[in-house]
């Protein structure tokens, strides 16, 4: 009965294997179009290979609301995508796709028939028939002393030109108050180009700290803004956070700190101390320009629990700083008793037990069961 069982299983597959026809890769190449900026009166033709097929192939084209989308006739499996924009017609600023497909053509067979097909998809994008921009604003962080150097770049995102394109840029202090401005070079600008300028400000005599700075982009009676932040370091380590809080006894201990310029900063560690007395001391290491790192380590509190007046010395270079703190110390966590510990154990083992009950019954079960199919099957043959 078994062998019989076989047998039909295999003359099914066989069944299958003759009624379902071969599924080619069909494959589709051509040039890469990337994405098609819409330009009036502009004709673009892309040419096109078709491979892995043995079958005449049908071309279907979709442009959506843009007119003037086609294709050749397909001539020994090669053909062109045509897009000519026209020039009188107004299509509305956004994103649109042109789809394109080929797909076998075959009379459909007997039983199980399939259909094999490629398809791509080209993004067009239609730009503002007014004038309009976009732009950027970079400053870089630099150390004391330095001048600080803007990037502005603009990009044209319409097809008018644009006669004059300039900036002012007003430099803010962490307070918004303005502490210095700047105007950039006027420059023309076509449609759909960019332009970028660079400009330097003498900061020399700006404290260190952040600043902000905003640019008014003005175009042909029009402007945009665009804005950045920069710093102005000095060899200095900055403490971001530390624990606060700690338990007597064993405590990790964390101190998150900031490199506050430009250039390395060497030998980094820190000091605990409470009442004057010096508690722990971190590993050292070094940090990258403005790099922010965690010293860590292991403190053993040893004080009564309360709020002390505690400070942090951190060592950098051959500097060192004292910064004052408060430190909560907390009662020790208590241990578990022993007696409490005894119980979570048993009740561990006792959650094993009825999934050791569980499994048993249904091994039980299963063995009965194929004792008994053995059965079956011999008293069959």
């Amino acid at each position: 009965m078994i062998q019989r069982g076989l047998i039909s299983i295999l003359a099914l597959m066989l069944l299958l294997l003759v009624l379902v026809p071969t599924v080619s890769a069909l494959s589709l190449a051509g040039q890469s179009l990337g994405t098609i900026t819409y330009m009036p009166g502009v004709s673009i033709t892309n040419h096109y290979s078709i491979f892995d097929t043995d079958k005449p192939v049908e071309v279907l084209v979709d442009g959506g609301i843009l007119s003037g989308i086609s294709v050749s006739d397909v001539v020994d499996n090669e053909f062109d995508l045509i897009i000519d924009f026209p020039q009188n017609y107004y299509i509305p600023p956004g994103s649109y796709n042109i789809g394109l497909t080929v797909r076998e053509v075959s009379p459909a067979e007997a039983g199980i028939s399939s259909q094999v097909a490629v398809s791509k998809s080209f993004e067009v994008i239609v730009y503002s028939y007014d004038k309009d921009i976009q732009a950027s604003l970079y400053a870089a962080n630099i150390n004391q002393g330095k001048n600080v150097t803007f990037q502005l770049s603009v990009q044209s995102m319409g097809y008018p030109d644009i006669e004059e394109v300039y900036a002012k840029i007003n430099i803010l202090n962490s307070s918004r108050d303005k502490v210095g401005g700047m105007e950039t070079l006027r420059k023309p600008l076509p449609g759909l180009e960019g332009v970028s300028s660079s400009s330097s400000y003498d900061t020399q005599i700006f404290p260190s700290g952040s600043y902000y700075a905003e640019a008014l982009i003005f175009y042909d009676g029009k402007y945009k803004t665009a804005n950045t932040t920069f710093l102005i370091g000095i060899m200095d380590l900055i403490l971001n956070n530390y624990t606060t809080q700690v338990y007597q006894g064993f405590n990790d201990f964390e101190i998150t700190v900031t490199n506050g310029w430009g250039n390395e900063l060497r030998n980094v560690y820190a000091k605990l101390l409470i009442d004057d007395g010096e508690i722990v001391q971190t590993p050292g290491l070094n940090l990258g320009p403005w790099q922010q790192a965690v010293l860590a380590t292991i403190v053993n509190i040893e004080q009564e629990p309360g709020t002390y007046n505690a400070a942090l010395h951190l060592y950098f270079e051959a500097e060192n700083k004292e910064i004052p703190i408060e430190l909560v110390v907390l009662p020790p966590l208590l241990a578990l008793p022993a007696q409490t510990e005894k119980e979570l154990q048993i009740a561990k083992v006792s959650a094993f037990i009825p999934a050791i009950l569980s499994s048993t019954v249904i091994l039980f079960i299963m063995g009965v069961y194929l004792l008994r199919r053995k059965k079956t099957v011999e008293n069959e043959l």
